[in-house]
């Protein structure tokens, strides 16, 4: 969690405060499941892909590895 904190600390003012709002937005969707159908296993199947990538990465190579 440390090592998150600093990745986090370490990015650029303005993309820092993106992803403070990307978060209380997804939390927001989360906490009403019932209603979204999303919880944090859905939220985190779709939206992690989109964030956390390597930009050289084959879309065929990552749905191989969430296999």
């Amino acid at each position: 969690m440390q090592e998150m904190k600093e990745l986090v600390a370490a990015l650029p003012k303005e993309n820092r405060a993106l992803f403070r709002r990307l978060l209380r937005l997804l939390n927001t969707i989360s906490a009403n499941r019932e209603v979204t159908k999303m919880g944090p296993s859905n939220l985190a199947t779709v939206i992690g892909p989109n964030i956390i990538y390597e930009k050289t990465l084959n879309p065929q190579t990552m749905i191989e590895d969430m296999e």
